[in-house]
């Protein structure tokens, strides 16, 4: 039975990393180069469009999981997704900075350590707490950074939407503090 379920653990977990990998190569390719009103979009801001939606879903993820910690079960589907999304997500990140040459060596260790960090974390059930408040709840500046970053690439909107843009700013800051530092 032990070998039963550790069999099914292991298609799981291939099946989201999958999963997550295709969704956002080809989030990645719908943005791309489409014109949004006069917006034409860079591979850079593609890329900061599908980082905000990895926050948004790590981070409504990882809510979940702190508001099932006393339910084994849901705490569990939710940490074993949260993992696995997120290593098909830097899969898919790495080889679309390398087909678009934005792949830098700091980023290409950021995402090996966390493939590595993931994977790890999976095998130690006593880990998946730390790591989904860290994967999870951790994403939520992420959100108010890529706001930001998005109009930072886009100085008329960034004039037009100045208090949009002033308040994702120091909404990351506050976050960043609350959920990375603090």
């Amino acid at each position: 039975m032990s070998n039963l379920i550790e069999s099914y653990s292991q298609i799981s977990s291939s099946l989201i990393s999958l999963f997550s990998s295709v969704f956002f190569y080809l989030l990645f390719h719908y943005l791309h180069k489409k014109k949004i009103y006069d917006i034409i979009l860079t591979p850079e801001i593609s890329q900061e469009m599908m980082s905000l939606v990895n926050a948004i879903v790590l981070s409504i993820i990882g809510v979940l999981c702190v508001l099932n910690t006393n339910d084994y079960h849901k705490f569990n589907i939710y940490a074993f997704f949260n993992n696995y999304f997120i290593i098909g997500y830097c899969i898919s990140h790495c080889y679309i900075e390398y087909k678009h040459d934005l792949l830098k060596l700091e980023m290409i260790l950021h995402h090996f350590l966390t493939i590595t960090g993931c994977s790890v974390v999976s095998l130690q059930y006593e880990l998946l707490f730390y790591s989904n408040i860290l994967n999870g709840l951790g994403h939520i500046p992420n959100i108010f950074l890529c706001n930001y970053k998005i109009l930072q690439q886009l100085p008329d909107y960034k004039k037009k939407y100045h208090d949009f843009y002033r308040h994702n700013k120091i909404l990351f800051a506050i976050t960043f503090f609350i959920f990375k530092v603090g």
